[in-house]
């Protein structure tokens, strides 16, 4: 049965006791701009003596959002209020309460609950408490309460909670709970006079990072979160390093709309060693105006050259060499887009002042299109930049490239392409006047491809195709004295060509029925591709064989290759590869080896053809070991090793050991860092949504 109370005078034609009178009820004043209040119920009575309604089995009352259960309830008309028992459970937006008994106001749906348990289900927190008092839509106060963030279990204790006399929760807001003990299990630990734990997101104190540096000595982070609203926050944190010195972190975050948004952080340092201030700030922006215009900013700065090998514990920062600042404006159009740029390099090693900057560059391209008359594609590239450098060369840069080529299918075996490049650029200076020069220059280059495939049935439900895609390319470019072109980037320096490259593409593609529904699956599981350079104006004409490979499982195993073979010497120039085994969630585990050998190796692509091996460059010696692997032996535990091994140096250049438990409302990290100048230990323990603890 369900009724409306906006129209209560039906209940006296369902006469259900001897009790039962024909009386114009008394509608209770709904608060202004609620809606109607339903009630559903398997027996109702109306006690007249009382004027109280009084609803049986499977009762349920709803308004809007809110919805209330229970086996048995009362409703006084007369003055709102509302008693029900028996398996009571509420439903308030988001939130869920149940109890033995409550009390409530069917105007305000405040009350008191008796006994009762609150879930916030977005954050599967648990609260319970012997008295509950509601005092507002999503205020509470709880007497002799109990509080946790993790999963209760029947005739289980949770892993960690708080008990305490009185809590006071706003379930858009925190939890507030005073004079409380806090509980392992059932073993009391600690007496905390006061604890404000986040319902949502809100400011507090993160759980702090302690560790132990031999160089550094006690190290101590510790962060304040700050919300400023909805789509701004900010995280401060005190670095304190014992032997080192002390700093302070910044990272404000925002997010304007859907189409803006940032980060800034900003790190700064008071080293005792060197009794400087040190900082390193960033700032990141996207700003997206149209469909097709945008701004993107991603700047930079350094105090000094040497901080991140001083004061960073991250491998990838301790070896850079650079750091880059760029901000980027883009429109794009139906076939064409326009952008202007600007970039600024600072080197963190010698030679910084000689590092070319361009600030700012302005270009414009003409996507590859189609001649309204004849199947004849062009495409066009121009730009402008200043260029300069700090203790060196300024000039300005005028660049027009244009490309004219056409397709020829010779019935589908194979696809011919020849196509011409012509390129001007124009200088203010020269590398030793400071009158304007020029420069005029061509490509010419015929490229041919095709591709062949076979499809192999090994059964009815695995079939593998095998693409096999060969190509070649020739490209010629004329011998120009470019001497008095001073060298900014690759393209104020483009050497002569008569070079053939050719390459060689094999693919294996698998596909078989995967999962429950008998769902297809393509795997490629086989990648192998051969390059080669064919110099004719070279004395040994031949580059370095190029081997590029991947070979994937469906589920365990890859392994990416990339070598180079010097067919003259009959020996390893170059051999990069990596190992990845994945068992489930259980081990991931990767190995990687990088070797070069010292001395000249092909220079991967230039700036028209980023496949060719023509050109040759200098390189050092590389010769290291990369080792990665985490292991979870049992749900919520990782243990993880990260290892970096000089070959060279016969050392390790990092080991890193990690340990982490996780089982759902708290976690424990312990990280060990072993750096060839120093040894560090980092301690992390905290609480599922822990906010400020004092």
């Amino acid at each position: 049965m369900r009724l409306c109370l906006g129209s209560l005078l039906v209940l006296f034609l369902l006469v259900l006791s001897q009790t039962i009178l024909f009386a114009q009820p008394v509608v209770p004043k709904l608060p202004e701009g609620k809606g109607p209040i339903n009630i559903s119920s398997d027996r109702l009575e109306y006690l007249r003596k009382e004027d109280l309604y009084a609803f049986d089995g499977h009762v349920v009352i709803t308004q809007d959002k809110f919805q209330l259960k229970a086996d048995h309830a009362e409703f006084d008309t007369k003055t709102g209020g509302v008693h029900a028992d028996g398996n009571v459970e509420v439903l308030d937006g988001e939130n869920q309460l149940t109890g033995e008994e409550l009390d409530f106001d069917i105007n305000t749906k405040n009350g008191v609950v008796y006994t009762g348990t609150i879930l916030i289900k977005k954050e599967d927190y648990h609260i319970d408490g012997e008295v509950m008092e509601k005092l507002g839509e999503t205020r509470y106060h709880l007497h002799n309460g109990f509080f946790t963030a993790c999963e209760l279990k029947q005739g289980i204790s949770p892993d960690w909670h708080f008990k305490a006399r009185d809590m006071d929760i706003d379930t858009n807001a925190d939890l507030i709970v005073k004079r409380a003990v806090f509980y392992v299990k059932d073993m009391p630990i600690m007496y905390i006079p006061y604890i404000s734990y986040p319902a949502k997101k809100k400011s507090g104190l993160l759980t702090p990072s302690i560790g132990y540096s031999t160089t550094e000595g006690l190290k101590i982070k510790e962060g304040l979160y700050w919300v400023f609203a909805d789509n701004h926050d900010a995280t401060v944190s005190l670095d304190y390093r014992s032997d080192k010195g002390k700093g302070l972190d910044l990272e404000y975050r925002y997010l304007l709309s859907r189409n803006t948004d940032g980060k800034l952080d900003v790190n700064y340092f008071r080293d005792l060693d060197t009794e400087s201030d040190r900082t390193d700030l960033k700032f990141r922006h996207r700003q997206l105006f149209t469909e097709d215009l945008q701004v993107r900013v991603d700047a930079r700065y350094v105090s000094d050259s040497s901080i991140f090998r001083d004061l960073s514990d991250i491998t990838e920062e301790r070896i850079q060499r650079s750091i880059e600042s760029n901000a980027i404006a883009a429109n794009r159009f139906d076939d064409s887009f326009l952008y202007l740029l600007g970039r600024y390099t600072k080197a963190l090693d010698e030679g910084g002042s000689l590092v070319p900057q361009k600030v700012p560059e302005v270009g414009y391209s003409i996507i590859e299109k189609r001649t309204p008359l004849i199947p004849v594609f062009y495409s066009v590239d121009m730009t402008g930049a200043n260029l300069f450098e700090q203790e060196g060369i300024d000039a300005q840069r005028y660049d027009i490239n244009a490309r004219l080529g056409m397709g020829v299918d010779l019935s589908g075996l194979l696809v011919l392409t020849p196509a011409v490049d012509l390129r001007e650029t124009l200088y203010s200076r020269g590398e030793t006047s400071k009158d304007a020069i020029g420069r005029e220059i061509y490509r010419a280059s015929l490229e041919a491809n095709t591709n062949v495939f076979k499809d192999i049935n090994l059964s009815d439900n695995l079939h593998i195709r095998h693409i096999v895609e060969p190509a070649a390319i020739y490209e010629y470019i004329p011998d120009l004295d470019q001497s008095d072109i001073h060298i900014f980037d690759d393209l104020d320096r483009i050497p002569s060509k008569d070079l053939i490259t050719y390459s060689l593409i094999n693919r294996f593609i698998a596909r078989y029925p995967s999962g429950e529904g008998g769902a297809i699956r393509r795997l490629e599981f086989l990648y192998m591709k051969l390059t080669q350079s064919y110099n004719r104006d070279d004395q040994s004409p031949l580059s370095d064989l190029r081997l590029e490979a991947t070979i994937k499982s469906p589920a365990y195993l890859s392994l990416d290759v990339d070598s180079f073979y010097n067919l003259y010497d009959g020996r390893l120039t170059s051999f990069n590869s990596n190992l990845g085994v994945l068992l489930g969630k259980y081990l991931n585990l990767s190995i990687g080896q990088r070797y070069t050998k010292e001395g000249e190796i092909p220079k991967k692509g230039d700036i028209f053809n980023p496949f060719s091996l023509g050109e040759k460059i200098d390189m050092p010696e590389i010769r290291f070991l990369t080792w990665s692997a985490s292991i979870n032996p049992i749900a919520g535990l990782t243990i993880s090793n990260n290892a970096y091994y000089d070959l060279i140096t016969d050392g390790f250049a990092q080991i890193t050991y990690g340990l982490s438990y996780n089982p759902g409302c708290w976690w424990l990290s312990i990280t060990y860092i072993d750096l060839p100048e120093k040894n560090q230990i980092v301690f992390l323990v905290g609480l599922k949504g822990l906010g400020m603890l004092k």
